[in-house]
């Protein structure tokens, strides 16, 4: 499946679920639930390529197909209405974590994405890269029945699901460099960033000519910030 058909079917899917009118981040400006996960997957689906080199974590079709479902998911308990009260300061703390939840999405996901096939120990660690991507999340208990119901490699996909989070979270670009070296992808890519500061008309013209330059080097964008 192409990356377009994906992006195309993952959108389709959050705007089902109404995700484009709730809130994921609140942090000087309010991000939706369609923004915030619309960009991790797309910064996933920009380093799938190198996460799958036998150099890197080699990953197989049926790891990729779980990273994808879990980055697109991986928030899906903020669309409770209690998390969306609590974000807007009208209740107390309320975890964005539901495993009930979680478990329902997955076979709804992976239909959208047109992922047939998927058997119960796959859904166990698409359950477990949601559930448990947060690290606060991994008490003792939490991360005994991962292994047990989990692949051998789940605690690896969450880890990147992790790194894909706080990256994308990251409060502009130089917090996002920080996440990406404090991650397990510190030792797996390479990165460098470009900035430009708009001065007229011919600045975006620039500014795309060094993209496309860059991507016919071979590099690939992750991520863009905007700074007004």
């Amino acid at each position: 499946m192409s990356i377009e058909v994906t992006i195309e079917k993952a959108a389709g899917f959050m705007s089902q679920r109404g995700w484009k009118r709730l809130i994921a981040k609140r942090r000087g400006y309010n991000q939706s639930l369609f923004e915030h996960s619309m960009v991790e997957l797309d910064a996933i689906l920009s380093i799938i390529p190198i996460l799958k080199e036998t150099t890197h974590f080699a990953l197989t079709q049926e790891e990729n197909q779980i990273l994808i479902a879990s980055v697109i998911a991986h928030d899906v308990g903020k669309e409770k209405a209690e998390w969306q009260e609590y974000v807007l300061a009208k209740r107390g703390f309320v975890s964005d974590v539901d495993p009930d939840l979680t478990q329902r999405v997955i076979p709804e996901i992976c239909s959208a994405l047109g992922y047939s096939g998927i058997t119960e120990p796959v859904q166990h660690v698409i359950e477990n890269c949601i559930n448990l991507h947060m690290r606060h999340e991994r008490g003792d208990a939490n991360v005994v029945s991962a292994l047990l119901r989990g692949g051998d490699r789940w605690k690896t996909l969450a880890d990147l699901v992790d790194a894909i989070d706080n990256i994308c979270s990251a409060k502009g670009l130089l917090g996002a460099l920080s996440a990406l070296e404090r991650s397990i992808l510190n030792l797996h890519l390479k990165t460098a960033y470009h900035q430009v500061v708009l001065r007229g008309v011919s600045t975006p013209m620039v500014h795309r000519a060094c993209v496309e330059t860059y991507m016919g080097k071979g590099w690939a964008p992750i991520l863009y910030f905007h700074h007004s």
